[in-house]
C-alpha cells in the first residue's frame, strides 16, 4: 500500500519535470528491488529493559502510596488485581525519578505505564 504511494507520487513528479512517463516504478527508483541498498540500510535495534530496571518499576507500582489495588475487579488476561493510579502520569514519574534517579528514562516510563 505504502510503496504504491510513493511510486504514484514518483510518477507523477516525473511526468511534470519531463513531460512524459517514467520507465521504471516507483519502487526501482526509490531502491526497494535493488538487494545493495536493502542491506546497506541500518538494521533498527531493539532494546529490551534490563531485569533490574523492570523491578524497580514493579517496585514502584507495588507501593500503596503510588497505586490503590481494587479488591474485586480482576484483568481478564493476567488474572491480577486491577491497579488504580493514586496521581496523574506526570507526577508518577517525578516520584519515580526522585526514587530511582539510575532508572528507566521517561519515555520509557510512560510506555510501560501505558501497557
Amino acid at each position: 500500500m505504502q510503496r504504491k504511494k510513493y511510486s504514484t507520487a514518483i510518477t507523477t513528479l516525473y511526468q511534470e519535470i519531463f513531460g512524459k512517463r517514467t520507465e521504471y516504478s516507483g519502487p526501482a527508483i526509490m531502491g526497494f528491488y535493488n538487494d545493495q541498498i536493502k542491506e546497506s540500510k541500518p538494521k533498527r535495534k531493539i532494546h529490551r529493559m534490563s531485569e533490574i530496571k523492570e523491578r524497580e518499576f514493579e517496585l514502584f507500582f507495588q507501593n500503596k502510596s503510588n497505586v490503590t489495588m481494587s479488591s474485586y475487579k480482576v484483568d481478564s488476561k493476567t488474572n491480577l488485581p486491577i491497579l488504580y493510579l493514586q496521581d496523574q502520569k506526570e507526577a508518577l514519574w517525578t516520584k519515580f525519578e526522585e526514587t530511582y534517579p539510575n532508572g528507566m528514562k521517561k519515555t520509557s516510563f510512560m510506555a510501560r505505564l501505558a501497557n
